[in-house]
Formats: structure tokens, sequence, C-alpha cells
């Protein structure tokens, strides 16, 4: 598979906050089982919309997720479900026409009805958690049912961890996306460094 892109996403071009800096269990753990990785600031538009402006959403070019919690993916974006009428599109590298170009076919879809199209690029970083041990080590401070058949791939949901507000998608079975307010992205990475020592030990001591 490329290294620019997982699962369909690019990571390439998104500026990065340097969490992994200093972290012992970033990265790739030793037997595969799992990995940290910071996708850095992904171009972000929060988009809220009645039902029939919803219809905008639909003309710029991406389909609607199908329930709130619900994942669309569309040429490299994603669009969120957060609410009934609020959704979060994500475009994932720096050269797609997530932002700008994007948001500007939103505004235009959307004209004179009752909608707004913000980016809040800078407002979460993005975290890539993945691995076979992925759930294993969300759930040290997840209190959402993270089992396949609770929360499926393509799925969001709003929680807290560790004190911190997170954003959690599910793209498969082993890869998530965590959108962490970049405010509280050095303490979130802490967090999982530390949560990650017992699966590191565990690879460590079986080579």
């Amino acid at each position: 598979m490329d290294e620019t892109t997982v699962h369909g996403y690019e990571i390439g071009g998104a500026p990065l906050v340097g969490l992994a800096e200093g972290r012992t269990h970033w990265g790739r753990s030793p037997n595969g089982r799992l990995e940290l990785r910071e996708d850095g600031l992904l171009p972000q538009l929060s988009v809220r919309a009645g039902t029939a402006a919803a219809e905008g959403v639909r003309a710029a070019g991406m389909p609607l997720p199908e329930r709130v919690g619900g994942v669309a993916r569309e040429q490299g974006r994603l669009l969120l479900a957060l609410g009934p009428n609020e959704w979060l599109a994500l475009g994932v590298g720096a050269e797609t026409d997530a932002g700008a170009e994007f948001g500007a076919r939103l505004q235009e879809a959307m004209a004179g009805e009752h909608a707004s199209v913000i980016d809040v690029t800078g407002q979460r970083t993005a975290i890539t958690v993945r691995g076979r041990d992925a759930t294993r080590i969300l759930a040290h401070g997840c209190a959402l049912d993270l089992d396949e058949r609770a929360f499926p791939a393509d799925t969001c949901a709003q929680t807290v961890m560790e004190g911190v507000g997170v954003l959690i998608v599910r793209r498969t079975v082993d890869d998530f996306l965590l959108l962490v307010r970049s405010s509280f992205a050095e303490h979130f990475a802490a967090w999982l460094d530390d949560a990650a020592t017992e699966i590191w030990a565990e690879a460590l001591a079986a080579e």
C-alpha cells in the first residue's frame, strides 16, 4: 500500500503538531499489533443546515450519512453526522478540494438557505490508532462499547477520554481516527503513550 494513503485517506500535507516527539510508544509496536500516528491538522468544515438545505451537501458532491453517528465517504472526503442537522466535513490531505474549494461549493449550493459552513481546521488534531490492539488501548479510557457489532466501521461518536473531548471515527475493524481538541492534544498524546506501555512490553517480551 502506498505509504501516503491509508484506506483511501491521504496523510501527506497536513501540518503536524509534533505529538510523537519524545514519546516511547508512538509509531508501530514491535509485533505490529498497534500503531499510534499523528495525522496533523486535517482540513475540517463544520456544516449546519436544515433538512431542505441538507440537499446542498449532496449538490456539492457529498453523500449524506444515513444516520446520526454515520460516516459517508467520497473522493478522499469524509462527512461525519454529528447531529440531525450538523456535520463535519473532513478532507484528508492539503491537495484535496475538501478545504476551500469544497467549502465554496457548499456555500454556493446552500445560498439562500438557513445554513452555515465554517472552517474549523485548527480546532482538532487528528490521531490514528490502528492494529489488532487498537480497541484494547482505547478501552482504557473510552466508555463507548467498541465491539464491532455495537460500533461498526463508518461510525463516529463524541465521547470523553482521560477528561478530554474526543470525536472517534471507526474506519475499519482495527483502524480508528481520533479528533482531539488541539489545546488538549499534548495531554492526550501522553496518555496514549502511557496506555500503550503494556502492549509494547508484551511485544518486546515475545521477541
